[in-house]
């Protein structure tokens, strides 16, 4: 058991542990759901979710909201996994809470599913990894991702499968499972869906060998990133005068850097692509600055959305680079769709 972490409710870095069944980060939160009131009166149709360990209240949800405690979705979880003979004992789980303990998250890596890809003259092994996220005040949906971790850039992967009568390869939404917090909410069916997607691990991994074969210009992933992750998608301001879509230029200029620096080490292809997607997924530093390109050249890491916090950056993230090679752009890069590439792609 993991002494004391439970009652911080603000763990500024996840505590790691081995063991699957220890659920003590998430103790210090015992949530109910009680009659909101004002002045004495009761606020119709809204309700206080109280911490009944310090009586903290943890926000205000309307009635159809499904209180689910972290621990209990946590071990729901876990249950599922076992019964579908997925084997839990050599496992490395990082748990985390948020804002006062109204949002959680649990990481797993089980450390004997692992394939070596080793491409960058290295063993460089990829391990299958499931990442939880939950909230007991509604402001976020319950999820549950499942992917990659790779040991050696330490980014998280999400996994690849091929794409039904289509003409490449197309990341499938089976494994990013999201579910609002209603009574709809079944958490054995997410885990479910976990479990099913072990056996991806091995073809995930001989996808990876094969996208370092595949060529990609820099100036064809520049547009790739310019339609999709750059693009901004919603508001007034996403668009020009003239009705034209608005490129952040800031997250251009810094997934290129990304891309640049993976190319010194494994080449222009697509997986360096890839590992520039990732690593802007994944590595997210815990402060507020939005960089644009100095006038050097030189460009600072680019971290959270202004007025955001780490787990909804990562969520929003996730999302993007989700839907970003679920795009037919992507789909055109990994198979090497020329004509594709010139008339689409790269059309302004």
């Amino acid at each position: 058991m993991i002494e004391n972490s439970g009652h911080i409710m603000g763990l500024k870095e996840p505590v790691e542990h081995t063991d699957i069944n220890d659920l003590s980060v998430f103790s210090g939160v015992k949530p109910e759901k009680e009659p909101l009131t004002h002045n004495g009166y009761r606020v119709k149709g809204k309700y206080a979710i109280v911490n009944k360990v310090d009586n903290s209240v943890l926000g205000v949800v309307g009635g159809k909201h499904f209180l689910t405690n972290h621990a209990d979705v946590m071990k729901a979880n876990t249950e599922t996994l076992i019964s579908n003979s997925i084997d839990l004992s050599n496992v490395k789980v990082f748990d985390r809470l948020f804002n006062d303990g109204s949002k959680a998250t649990r990481t797993i890596i089980l450390n004997d599913e692992v394939v070596n890809i080793g491409l960058r003259d290295r063993d460089e092994k990829i391990n299958f990894r499931v990442d939880l996220v939950n909230s007991i005040d509604g402001s976020l949906k319950w999820q549950s991702h499942c992917g990659g971790y790779n040991s050696l850039c330490l980014n998280e992967q999400v996994f690849i499968t091929d794409k039904k009568g289509g003409i490449g390869e197309k990341v499938i939404q089976t494994y990013f499972y999201t579910r609002k917090h209603t009574k709809g909410l079944n958490i054995h069916v997410s885990s479910q869906k976990v479990a099913n997607a072990t056996n991806l691990l091995k073809d995930n991994a001989e996808r990876l060998i094969r996208w370092k074969d595949t060529p990609v210009k820099p100036e064809v992933f520049h547009a790739f990133v310019e339609k999709t992750l750059a693009l901004k998608s919603s508001g007034s301001k996403s668009y020009d005068k003239v009705g034209k879509p608005i490129v952040a230029q800031s997250t251009l200029a810094y997934i290129m850097k990304l891309y640049d620096d993976e190319v010194k080490h494994i080449g222009s292809n697509a997986f360096a692509c890839y590992q520039a997607l990732t690593h802007y997924l994944t590595h997210i530093k815990n402060n507020t600055y939005m960089g644009k390109p100095n006038k050097d050249g030189s460009i600072k890491e680019l971290t959270l959305t202004r007025g955001g916090n780490e787990l909804n950056t990562r969520n929003t993230r996730r999302n993007k680079v989700v839907r970003a090679l679920n795009s037919d752009y992507w789909l055109y890069i990994v198979s090497n769709d020329t004509d594709n590439i010139k008339n689409v792609l790269l059309a302004k």
